[in-house]
C-alpha cells in the first residue's frame, strides 16, 4: 500500500512538472526569424520610418508588428505584421494607436515587459463591397 502511494505522488508531481514546462515554453517562445530580418521584410513592403516595433502573440502564432510612417505620407502610420517563425508578411493595416516618433516613443524587442494590447484596423481589402 505504501509503494502505491509513493508511485501515485511521483506520477502526480511528474504530470504537474510537465504541465509547468509546457506552459513556460509557450510563454517564452523564441522566434526563428531575428528582429532585424523581420524589420527588413516590413520595410520592403512599406518604405518609411519605424515608429514602433513589438514582438507579440496573435492568436496561435508569434509575430513582429511594426508601425511604419510611409515616406510619402508621414502623417499616418501603417501596422505591418511579420510572422516570427516563417518571416513572411502577414498583413498591412492602418495603425490606429501608433506613437508619435517625434516625441521619441519607440518600442523595443529587448524589453522584458509584455507588450500592451493594441487595436488595429482590419487589413485593407481590394475587393469592392456588394459585388
Amino acid at each position: 500500500m505504501g509503494t502505491q502511494r509513493v508511485v501515485l505522488v511521483a506520477l502526480t508531481v511528474a504530470v504537474a512538472w510537465v504541465g509547468l514546462v509546457l506552459a513556460l515554453r509557450r510563454s517564452l517562445h523564441a522566434p526563428d526569424i531575428p528582429d532585424d530580418q523581420a524589420r527588413t521584410t516590413a520595410l520592403s513592403r512599406v518604405q518609411g520610418t519605424v515608429a514602433d516595433e513589438r514582438y507579440v502573440r496573435e492568436g496561435d502564432r508569434w509575430v513582429y508588428t511594426f508601425d511604419i510612417r510611409p515616406r510619402d505620407e508621414p502623417e499616418r502610420a501603417l501596422r505591418v505584421t511579420v510572422d516570427a517563425d516563417r518571416g513572411v508578411l502577414v498583413s498591412v493595416a492602418p495603425a490606429l494607436d501608433a506613437p508619435d516618433d517625434r516625441l521619441g516613443a519607440r518600442g523595443s524587442f529587448g524589453s522584458k515587459a509584455p507588450a500592451s494590447p493594441r487595436r488595429s484596423a482590419p487589413a485593407l481589402s481590394l475587393e469592392r463591397a456588394g459585388t
